[in-house]
């Protein structure tokens, strides 16, 4: 007999891949014409299996599965957009069904600090925050079989032009002027013998091709300084979330006071005074009606309120922060969204 909560499990999983299917092929009409530069590169190379030229579509640079399943429905005349989209909803969807396996089961035990040790089989590793890609990136340091290997994953390449070289900076997840710089710095606290990187393998290093890499990394801080109107606070520029309201979603029903914060980082080189007030829709109440703050430079400041929902309302709503800081004036900066039940 099975278990109902095995049972409800299993239908909940089929009703998520349902509504996952339905909502795909909804919006796959609007995105056929849709494709990023990596996409590019995959299709060219399944085009080569499809053609038989298999010497030339292999690539130590582009992952071979995503390629092999592309190439099934090109050589059935799939048009190529079409056949990235439909691939991407099946890849999608076995991946949902994974992940959703994978958290009924994960557990976490404790979370890693910035400079934290973790021990794994007969290795132990160190970890620290390693910016440049993402904000969040992270590098693991370790001796394995008397070398000193680091993993960055997608932060370092082997470079076209020279030995190293950062991997694109993901600036809608932040970016600050020196993020580069200051990951190749914690890079080389450890002084690794070997890197093992996300696209290009495993690269032997020395001391002379970091700090090579570091020279490149300041030299792309000075680009970002010298296209903005204002150096000092070149990171006002690079980072979209200098402030953001949180929580971000927040589900609630007619009548409830919820509890939002304005956090806001002042990229200036001085201290200055965040002066923000709520937009939220008509009806709704909004205590206190403006809040300020002083915020150092280089700090972060929290502005507290206190959001009452108008009844009558259902549905998502959204409500935004307007935002000075000091003499400048951001406008409705950040948003958070209301799910009235």
């Amino acid at each position: 007999m099975s278990d109902p909560e095995d049972l409800r499990s299993r239908t909940e999983r089929v009703a998520l891949l349902a509504a996952y299917a339905i909502a795909g092929l909804c919006l796959l009409p609007g995105f056929t014409d849709q494709i990023n530069p990596d996409g590019v590169a995959y299709l060219a190379s399944a085009r080569k299996y499809v053609a038989g030229r298999f010497a030339d579509a292999a690539t130590a640079f582009w992952s071979p599965l995503y390629t092999w399943l592309l190439a099934v429905p090109l050589a059935l005349r799939v048009p190529p957009l079409v056949a990235a989209k439909l691939v991407d909803l099946a890849s999608g969807a076995l991946a949902l069904a994974g992940t959703w396996r994978l958290l009924r089961a994960l557990r976490v035990d404790r979370a890693l600090p910035d400079g934290g040790r973790v021990s794994w089989d007969r290795w132990t590793f160190d970890v620290f925050h390693m910016p440049g890609h993402t904000w969040w990136a992270l590098g693991l340091f370790g001796e394995i079989d008397g070398t000193r290997v680091a993993f960055t994953g997608d932060n370092l390449l082997q470079g076209t032009v020279s030995p190293l070289r950062a991997a694109a900076p993901v600036y809608r997840n932040k970016m600050l002027a020196d993020s580069i710089a200051v990951g190749v710095r914690r890079l080389m606290e450890f002084e690794p013998e070997m890197i093992l990187t996300g696209h290009t393998g495993a690269l032997r290093v020395d001391r002379k091709m970091l700090e090579d890499f570091h020279g490149w990394a300041r030299q792309i801080e000075g680009v970002f300084k010298t296209l903005v109107a204002v150096p000092a606070e070149v990171n006002f520029a690079l980072d979209p979330n200098f402030a953001t309201l949180y929580p971000y979603r927040n589900p609630a029903r007619a009548g409830d006071r919820l509890s939002l914060e304005l956090r806001v980082h002042n990229h200036g080189t001085k201290e200055a005074a965040a002066r923000a007030s709520l937009v939220a829709p008509p009806g709704w109440s909004v205590t206190p009606g403006e809040a300020t703050l002083p915020i150092a430079a280089g700090e972060t400041g929290t502005l507290r309120f206190t959001v009452e929902v108008a009844p009558g309302v259902t549905g998502r709503q959204v409500i935004c922060a307007e935002l000075s800081l000091g003499e400048q004036r951001f406008g409705q900066i950040a948003e958070a969204l209301v799910d009235v039940a």
